[in-house]
């Protein structure tokens, strides 16, 4: 979405990775430029161009996990969350949801550098989507809800918090 405030633009992504459009009266090396007096057309043209080059010139991580469905491979964007139950872990995802016999341990060791954390001993959460915190319950952009456990709390909410500062704009 756009918030237009005075000559402030802001601009957010649920991307891992973040293109930088600045309006400015002098021409630097960047994706694009957008001529002053600016217009809001101009800025969603712009815009559209640098969600096509997101989706189509970065190469996303993609990883192949054995489950009782077969192998699936997976992008780390297409994967909501991780849940230990019964002894097996379902890893929920955009497309749908697979068990398979991991441990969690070994998923947060391999994928915490990708923005991923554990807010419970059961669960280990991918904070691009994280829709809100409140108490001790994290609300997913699917709809689901995942407890924060009191001893985790502070150290998970300081991770998402430092996730929020480096991936997005903050005004």
């Amino acid at each position: 979405h756009i918030k237009i405030r005075s000559s402030l633009y802001s601009v957010r992504f649920n991307y891992l990775y973040c293109l930088l459009l600045r309006i400015v009266s002098y021409k630097v090396h960047a994706f694009d430029y957008i001529d002053k007096p600016v217009n809001k057309n101009d800025v969603i043209a712009v815009l559209k161009d640098v969600v096509y080059y997101l989706d189509h010139t970065i190469e996303k991580q993609k990883y192949a996990f054995k489950t009782e469905e077969g192998i699936i491979t997976l992008e780390l964007d297409e994967i909501f969350y991780f849940e230990y139950l019964s002894r097996k872990v379902i890893i929920h995802g955009v497309k749908g949801n697979y068990t398979a016999t991991y441990q969690l341990k070994e998923l947060l060791e391999k994928f915490e550098k990708y923005n991923f954390a554990s807010p419970h001993k059961s669960f280990i959460v991918n904070m691009l989507y994280i829709k809100a915190i409140k108490g001790f319950d994290i609300f997913i952009e699917n709809g689901d809800k995942i407890p924060l456990a009191q001893k985790r709390a502070v150290g998970f909410k300081s991770i998402f918090n430092d996730f929020l500062q480096t991936t997005f704009d903050r005004i």
